[in-house]
Order: C-alpha cells, then sequence, then structure tokens
C-alpha cells in the first residue's frame, strides 16, 4: 500500500513538470519571459520533492553530538499507542553519553544506561546500552531536524525533540 502512494504521488509531479516543460516551451515560442519564469515553478518545486525522497541523506544534515542531547517525546506509533499518551512517554539524551527512558509498550529498553552515537552503522547510528544489553535506533533525518526511531517486529516508534 505504502509503494502504491508513492507511485501515485510520483505521477503526479511528473505531469507537473510535464506541464511546468509545456508552459517553458510556451513561453519560448512567444518570447514571454513572465511564462518561462512561472514554468520554473511547475518544474523546479516537484524536482526538488523527487530528489529529496530519492536522496534525502544528501539534502539534510547529519545530527552532531550536541544536537542530540535533549527530551525526546513520541510523534508517531504504529504499534497501538493511542495519539492521547504520546506525551506520557519520553527518552532524555544527556550531555555524558547517559539517557534516561520511560518504559514503551514495543520498546525493549531498560530506564537508564549509556548511549553512543555511530554513523558507520547505517541504520542503528544510535545504541543504548543496559548493562550486557544493546538495543538499537536509527536517526531519520528531516528537512528541519529528525527524529529517532525505534524498530520493533516491524512496527516503528518515532520520537522527536522537544523543542
Amino acid at each position: 500500500m505504502e509503494a502504491f502512494k508513492y507511485l501515485i504521488l510520483l505521477t503526479i509531479l511528473i505531469i507537473i513538470i510535464g506541464f511546468g516543460f509545456y508552459i517553458l516551451l510556451k513561453g519560448v515560442i512567444k518570447k514571454n519571459n513572465g511564462l518561462k519564469y512561472s514554468s520554473l515553478i511547475f518544474i523546479g518545486i516537484p524536482l526538488f520533492v523527487i530528489l529529496y525522497n530519492l536522496f534525502p541523506t544528501f539534502l539534510t544534515n547529519k545530527p552532531t553530538d550536541k544536537e542530540l542531547i535533549g527530551i525526546y517525546r513520541i510523534v508517531s506509533a504504529e504499534n497501538g499507542i493511542p495519539e492521547s499518551d504520546y506525551n506520557k512517554y519520553s527518552l532524555s539524551l544527556k550531555k555524558d553519553g547517559t539517557f534516561e527512558f520511560t518504559k514503551t509498550p514495543g520498546i525493549n529498553l531498560c530506564e537508564n544506561g549509556n548511549y553512543d552515537l555511530d554513523y558507520e552503522l547505517v541504520g542503528n547510528e544510535l545504541s543504548f546500552q543496559c548493562g550486557q544489553n544493546w538495543t538499537s535506533a536509527c536517526i531519520k533525518r528531516k528537512i528541519i531536524g529528525f527524529e529517532i526511531e525505534f524498530f520493533n517486529s516491524e512496527k516503528e516508534i518515532r520520537f522527536k525533540k522537544n523543542e
């Protein structure tokens, strides 16, 4: 179902880009600068959206250790946590490399421990240590900011930093 949504979106964006090229061609034939410039909007914005979806890592920055420090709350959960309960669960990353975590259904993580950031482990950039056990999480970069994603049994739970 998810792939179908992306296919529909891609089709719509390609149609908009085609319309933009039509306007550009019409502007070149009529020598109308207004049409040429407005066609750039129809070409540029959908092209940016397509490129962002294909190559998000090139258009966004990786958060640094300093930017990771803070308190995070759930922004989406596929494991049945009601939206009204999102603020009950938090993850706090501290400057000294430790974390505090509110027990959350679907995430097997202790309440206190150490965390480590390593961009060499793609898809598991954050590692949380609880005694001898490790739990990994992924950093999902956005145009503005990032989210920490825990993945469990093909269900994801995403945390976003409180600003």
